[in-house]
């Protein structure tokens, strides 16, 4: 099995938020929740009055600009042409369209290497936002909960309404833990290997969307997001051969598909214009020795892959079929 960096962690925390009115949630939840958290980030952050990232003296010490506008610094030894970078943390809106009870909204918060943090001002901001409210109703929340899941298993309360206090818990996961779940998913070949994708998924081969993957463009977008996470958020440049990796994955077949592309569209205020972030949902299933891919494929889990990760977008579950008959369930596939 490939192995990731000893400095690659991750944390996954969920919000519950009570709301004071019923929210209609129009479009994808995850890129009006991107949009009004980046807003409120900036609203507690920012101390200069002009407001302008571009010609800030604190530009390189900022969390805004490290968090929300991720660039390469100047001392980056790759990737240093990318005018952006994957930012370190993942929104989790909920899977279905409506929300079971229209007074309470509920999603999941994954920070990765250093903004594990800057988990006080995600809080912070969230706070914020919800005096000034979500979407285009303006619904006002409070925070009432904030949870972390634990490495050894169980879930940690960080935050309360009641008490307003910010509690310290140990809930990074790092690498050996992930690790480990990769072995525990492991038997030895054939089998099948069926990953669920739960939300919009847009993968790029040499320029262009595809709209049905096969196993090598899958580990590829892996193997950019995972490297580019370790880089410029873990502190470390992830040695594994990429080359071969890829190799192998083209050797990895397609036994079934099940995939549906669903459009969806965003306002993009920055390019002031509607952009496309539909993507295709549904399972496929790869058959092969997909041994070497197991860490590649439990972090991208948690990670997510393709454009638009930050909202939510790319989310897949693993199940692993060792026959016609029996099945061992993903974390997010059960």
């Amino acid at each position: 099995m490939v192995a990731l960096p000893a400095e690659f962690r991750l944390a996954r925390y969920r919000f519950t938020l009570r709301l004071e009115q019923p929210w209609e949630v129009y479009g994808w939840a995850g890129s009006v929740l991107r949009g009004a958290f980046a807003w409120a980030f900036k609203r507690v952050t920012c101390v200069v009055r002009h407001r302008d990232c571009s010609r800030c003296l604190l530009h390189s010490q900022c969390a805004y600009t490290y968090l929300c506008e991720t660039t390469p610094p100047a001392d980056a030894q790759v990737l240093r042409k990318l005018t952006a970078l994957p930012r370190p943390f993942v929104l989790e809106p909920p899977l279905a369209g409506r929300l079971p009870n229209p007074l309470s909204f509920s999603f999941g918060l994954v920070l990765i290497g250093r903004a594990i943090e800057y988990l006080p001002y995600f809080v912070l901001a969230f706070l914020e936002l919800g005096q000034r409210g979500l979407g285009k109703q303006r619904v006002k929340y409070q925070v009432e909960a904030v949870t972390a899941e634990r490495p050894k298993g169980g879930i940690v309360p960080i935050y309360a309404a009641e008490d307003e206090v910010l509690h310290d818990a140990e809930v990074a996961f790092t690498a050996a833990d992930l690790h480990a779940r990769a072995c525990r998913l492991h038997t030895s070949p054939p089998y099948h290997l069926t990953l669920h994708f739960l939300t919009p998924t847009r993968l790029k081969f040499a320029g262009h969307s595809v709209p049905c993957i096969e196993f090598h463009h899958l580990i590829r977008a892996l193997l950019r997001r995972l490297s580019s996470l370790c880089y410029f958020h873990c502190g470390t440049a992830w040695e594994v051969d990429f080359r071969g990796l890829i190799a192998q994955a083209g050797e990895i077949r397609t036994a079934r598909a099940d995939l549906e592309w669903v459009p969806q569209r965003r306002y993009s205020h920055r390019q002031e214009r509607m952009v496309k972030i539909g993507g295709f949902v549904g399972s496929i299933t790869f058959a092969g020795d997909l041994t070497p891919f197991f860490p590649l494929l439990v972090a991208g889990e948690w990670v997510h892959v393709g454009k638009g990760c930050v909202m939510g977008l790319g989310r897949y579950g693993i199940s692993l079929i060792k026959g016609p008959e029996s099945s061992v369930g993903g974390k997010n596939g059960e």
